[in-house]
């Protein structure tokens, strides 16, 4: 069953990341997404779920929604993601990007300067865990608001108007400092689950 006060907690929290930076704004989309999944998959949706999922909606735009009109009206655009950048056009136009973002993120994850161990283990360890991740709605849940967050980075990436190689080097290590969290307590789950 899906408790609506962890559902609006959630919804208030996804709103007031939206008044962030696009992290925020990846973040609230990935929570909508995989609230929408979950329902899909759980084969629970009827009109109740569905209600719910249109609530949460509307309490990140009621939450959000003053940000995005302050912004608006006093013309901060954001110039990465905007109007100009989210074309299917660029997308398309960009997608040379994509094995350079690949290549970034993957000596990212071997830096051991900035990471010490931390994806070399982490990373083989969820591959190798990955059908008890995939049987625990939990695990799968917290794995794929990882992965999604990064299709949004890599989208991010590859529609960004400045030069890609300096936003890797700019921005790239940021953005996988927000999904450590989230990486070690699907570590800590796995490691402490009864099995």
């Amino acid at each position: 069953d899906i408790d609506a006060k962890l559902l609006l907690i959630s919804s208030i929290s996804s709103g007031l990341a939206a008044w962030t930076k696009n992290e925020g704004l990846a973040i609230s989309m990935t929570n909508v997404f995989i609230l929408f999944l979950m329902i899909i998959f759980s084969k629970k949706l009827n009109k109740k779920t569905f209600l719910l999922l249109l609530k949460y909606i509307l309490i990140i735009f009621l939450v959000a929604g003053p940000w995005i009109w302050v912004k608006n009206s006093l013309t901060l655009a954001n110039r990465v993601v905007n109007t100009d950048t989210l074309t299917i056009a660029n997308f398309y136009h960009n997608l040379d990007r994509l094995p350079l973002i690949l290549k970034f993120m993957t000596n990212e994850f071997l830096l051991l300067t900035q990471w010490s161990l931390f994806w070399i283990f982490s990373l083989p360890f969820i591959a190798l865990n990955i059908k008890k991740i995939i049987k625990n709605p939990q695990l799968l849940t917290l794995l794929l608001s990882v992965l999604f967050f990064l299709f949004f980075c890599i989208l991010t990436y590859v529609v960004t108007p400045f030069g890609i190689r300096w936003h890797l080097e700019t921005s790239l290590n940021r953005l996988l400092a927000d999904v450590v969290p989230l990486i070690l307590f699907i570590d800590a789950l796995l490691i402490f689950s009864q099995d």
